[in-house]
């Protein structure tokens, strides 16, 4: 979120960027059509195959999943523990908020995106590159003479964002695979031996370019998503109404807004999904679908399984199934 909104606020002046902008996207399939015929008839550049011949472009239904997967994670378990310090009346009206702020700014970047796209002549801009033009064209000297350093800033905080999620990741993979071989091996190793099984998979993984490959990972991992969270709402939900409501408001809104937008971890996807889609105008349609599908899941969740377990809520869900069932 932090790098939509510097790169929406540096492109010049407020007022004037929205209406560019606003031109911009309304001309999106035609503008779309002509750079590319143009392009590949331009002399100084050799003809380069268009985005809707690229075999490995990603279909819409596929941007989706990827859309959905790259928000949903361990964020989602702790959305309970989140609301409890809010309160079950705020807690929801607030991810509500955060979850219009985060597609907002998502929208933003990607029309600044589009427009230095077209301006630049080029098929697409990475998160750097938009941050660097956005910055060159600011109404602020200090800010306008110095765009590279904008430019490795936000390479500094997508690489910070991202070692945080995958730190969390892994460390979240060994405890539950872990957990589940004790089952059947009391004397398993620690956790550590765990995170270092799960490295070899994780860098198989990174060595996949396209993210039409990557679909049916996503599909798989959407699935498994599911079925998670239909176990969970196996355990949550019966009983759920004979619980005494939780109270309305609570105090603690800084540590809720910590905890919650952990959960909203999609920025560093939306971008390099926009990039490389077949039909990229449909984003504008596709972006607030998957973000309402995201957001729904993380209110039932957040919701029910507050009123389940009310106070004795855990930082993850999946630790008050466990000590219910033990």
């Amino acid at each position: 979120m932090e790098i939509c909104k510097s790169c929406a606020c540096l492109n010049m002046s407020a007022e004037e960027n929205e209406n560019l902008l606003t031109n911009e996207d309304n001309n999106d399939e035609r503008n779309y059509d002509t750079f590319y015929s143009d392009q590949s008839k331009t002399e100084k550049q050799p003809k380069q195959e268009t985005r809707y011949e690229d075999p490995n472009l990603t279909s819409d239904l596929a941007t989706i999943m990827h859309l959905v997967k790259g928000n949903i994670g361990t964020g989602l378990l702790g959305l309970p523990w989140a609301i409890q310090h809010a309160g079950i009346l705020l807690g929801p009206i607030l991810v509500v908020i955060m979850a219009i702020i985060c597609t907002h700014c998502m929208q933003l970047l990607v029309k600044n995106s589009k427009f230095y796209s077209r301006r630049l002549k080029v098929r697409a801009l990475d998160y750097p590159s938009v941050m660097y033009h956005a910055a060159e064209n600011s109404n602020v000297d200090l800010i306008r003479n110095n765009p590279n350093f904008f430019r490795q800033l936000v390479n500094a905080f997508l690489l910070i964002t991202q070692l945080g999620f995958c730190c969390v990741y892994f460390v979240f993979i060994a405890q539950n695979v872990r957990q589940v071989v004790m089952t059947w091996w009391p004397g398993a190793p620690s956790d550590r031996v765990f995170m270092a099984f799960t490295l070899i998979p994780i860098i198989l993984l990174s060595f996949i370019r396209h993210l039409k490959v990557l679909a049916w990972f996503s599909a798989t991992a959407n699935i498994a998503t599911a079925a998670s969270l239909g176990i969970i709402f196996y355990y949550v939900f019966p009983g759920l109404t004979q619980n005494e409501m939780p109270p309305l408001v609570n105090s603690e809104i800084p540590t809720f807004f910590g905890t919650a937008i952990f959960a909203f971890e999609g920025i560093g996807v939306v971008l390099p999904l926009e990039n490389q889609m077949k039909n990229p105008q449909n984003f504008r349609y596709i972006l607030p679908l998957g973000m309402g599908l995201v957001s729904s899941m993380y209110l039932l969740v957040g919701v029910t399984g507050y009123i389940k377990y009310g106070e004795d809520i855990c930082g993850s869900i999946t630790l008050n199934l466990q000590s219910g069932q033990g």
